[in-house]
């Protein structure tokens, strides 16, 4: 967010998260998650866990809450005011899913829904669902990586620069997509599990999409 606002003084940060659990803010579950975006957004950013057709996160007392799935996605209508959403989570970004093949995956070894039919997955039905979703989404086509106790690692690592890059003179997705990659490439020493983060982090719409806005 502190990012992004260097480049779009006028965004104000919307938190969807945990701990607002016994509070009146929004939680990290469908009805509230639908809502913060039916608001209408510019950026939406998931850190969590995921599959090709869900989304969730823990509790603060480590349990699970129930996230959001894609056959919830009817509940999100932002019309026109469609974010760019960046999903943190492993196989959100699967775009190789198809129905017949994951309902024949009853171990899940393969496309990750055991059994479930998966007509696209969950960050591409983001983009293409009526009525509102998002413009544009990132996602990892298997599985997002990071390093305990440091949640700017590896696949968040990337993440996090993809907002650093919109803060520091990105104007399109491409660029805000392939230079988050250099950074994480020039600051990082790159192994097979850096190199592999890299590979299956995807952005998915129009990578010429100018970031804040076109002039009327």
């Amino acid at each position: 967010y502190n990012y992004t606002k260097l480049a779009i003084p006028d965004l104000n940060q919307v938190r969807v998260y945990s701990s607002n659990r016994n509070t009146s803010g929004f939680v990290p579950e469908a009805k509230d998650i639908a809502a913060a975006i039916t608001q209408g957004a510019g950026f939406v950013d998931f850190e969590g866990h995921g599959s090709p057709l869900s989304w969730a996160t823990h509790w603060n007392d480590g349990s699970w809450n129930s996230g959001i799935v894609i056959t919830e996605f009817w509940r999100i209508r932002n019309g026109e005011k469609q974010p760019v959403v960046v999903i943190g989570g492993c196989h959100n970004a699967m775009y190789n899913i198809s129905i017949l093949p994951a309902m024949k995956d009853k171990s899940g070894a393969t496309y990750f829904t055991y059994g479930l039919p998966g007509p696209v997955c969950f960050s591409w039905w983001l983009v293409i669902k009526p009525y509102g979703g998002a413009i544009a989404s990132t996602g990892c086509t298997g599985y997002g990586m990071g390093y305990e106790g440091n949640p700017v690692s590896l696949s968040g690592e990337l993440e996090s620069n993809f907002f650093y890059e919109i803060g520091h003179g990105s104007t399109n997705l491409a660029q805000a997509h392939s230079r988050a990659i250099q950074k994480f490439i020039a600051e990082e020493e790159i192994g097979q599990i850096e190199a592999f983060c890299i590979t299956n982090w995807a952005l998915l719409g129009d990578p010429s999409l100018m970031l804040g806005g076109y002039s009327s």
